[in-house]
């Protein structure tokens, strides 16, 4: 084998406001950061549709032709919002059944015609009902038009698609990349603040167990600021911005206080459903308690971590997307750096033989 492996996928990572694309290089020794590119969608319309993707695709085909990505397959993904997620808890049911036993669930369970969506599932583990062990699932449902949407975009873009992926599957992906082999038997919740919502996921490492999608995320922060400051979204955004750079809150600064208080609510919704997040898992998966809360996404900052640790009463911390990348481009040491983990999560999906060619 030579130093090299081919170039991995180009992950695009697409939010309403703009699209962050990641590439890896595999060497013998380690993972290096290829490129990255940032792409501001901002001044967009808000309203999207086929022309607001036209302009996307666009915008993203010209930001990898600068940069130093290679190859033309690409990865993108749904967004926790765009999904149907569920539990549900079947019967020990023969491999070969549960597929059927899903698409049955999925018919009572999901309020449109099963026909227009793609239904996956993933198996949680095995949970004891009353005298009964029974085998907990999560069922995901997307439309087929939402995949077929990421499918137009990235062909737009000049992009080979190989897949549309569920975006914290994708940001789990790099979370556990240089999780430590004896990581123990227990789980960590992983907290990705998106910018419709946020995606709460719990995995032991091996296998999630639990995932659910909370409608809070930064837009809804940002429409908090603005409207109780009076000023308008991109304003609203600028400010947070500001604030996510500082590590500790002054109690003395009025933009803070008042910053503060306008997302005080929003904030404190996050945390009563993380909290019930965190108590169904409690019960449910006796044998692996959650040890640790790990926050990512565009939101994360340090005075948030602290702010969810003493509120929720679990040791937290930030994550990192690029820790262990060797030769770290200047951009991976800028603010906000959780904000690429899902691109690069994309970045790292497998890539199976057929697809190689």
């Amino acid at each position: 084998m030579g130093w090299f492996r081919k170039s991995t996928p180009i992950g695009v990572h697409l939010t309403p406001t703009g699209a962050s694309i990641a590439q890896i290089q595999e060497h013998r020794d380690g993972i290096t950061v290829r490129a990255l590119a940032a792409v501001d969608l901002r001044d967009l319309a808000q309203k999207q549709g086929d022309d607001w993707d036209q302009h996307a695709a666009r915008r993203i085909a010209d930001a990898i032709s600068r940069h130093n990505f290679s190859g033309r397959r690409g990865v993108s993904c749904l967004s926790g919002e765009e999904l149907t997620i569920q539990n549900l808890r079947l019967p020990q049911l023969p491999p070969e059944e549960i597929a059927g036993a899903i698409a049955l669930e999925a018919q009572e369970r999901i309020n449109s015609p099963t026909d227009e969506l793609e239904i996956r599932y993933l198996k949680a583990g095995e949970v004891r009902q009353e005298s009964q062990v029974k085998q907990e699932m999560i069922l995901i449902g997307a439309t087929n038009s939402s995949v077929q949407r990421q499918i137009r975009i990235l062909e737009r873009a000049g992009l080979r698609p190989l897949a549309v992926e569920l975006e914290p599957l994708a940001a789990l992906r790099c979370h556990l990349r240089h999780l430590p082999a004896d990581a123990g038997t227990g789980s960590s919740a992983y907290v990705h603040i998106g910018e419709e919502g946020t995606t709460v996921l719990f995995s032991d490492g091996k296998q999630i167990s639990f995932l659910k999608t909370i409608p809070t995320g930064s837009r809804l922060l940002d429409e908090s600021v603005g409207k109780h400051l009076g000023v308008d979204p991109h304003e609203a955004s600028r400010m947070r911005a500001a604030l996510q750079s500082v590590d500790e809150l002054d109690p003395h600064d009025e933009i803070h206080r008042s910053i503060i208080e306008a997302i005080r609510q929003p904030l404190e919704s996050l945390c009563v459903e993380t909290e019930l997040c965190l108590r169904y898992h409690k019960v449910t998966y006796r044998n692996k308690p959650v040890g640790e809360l790990v926050l990512s996404g565009g939101e994360t900052c340090r005075w948030l971590e602290e702010y969810l640790q003493t509120r929720l009463g679990i040791p937290c911390r930030l994550a990192n997307p690029f820790a262990g990348l060797k030769e770290q481009l200047r951009i991976c040491q800028r603010e906000r750096s959780g904000s690429w983990i899902t691109s690069l999560g994309l970045a790292m999906r497998p890539v199976m033989r057929e697809e190689a060619a």
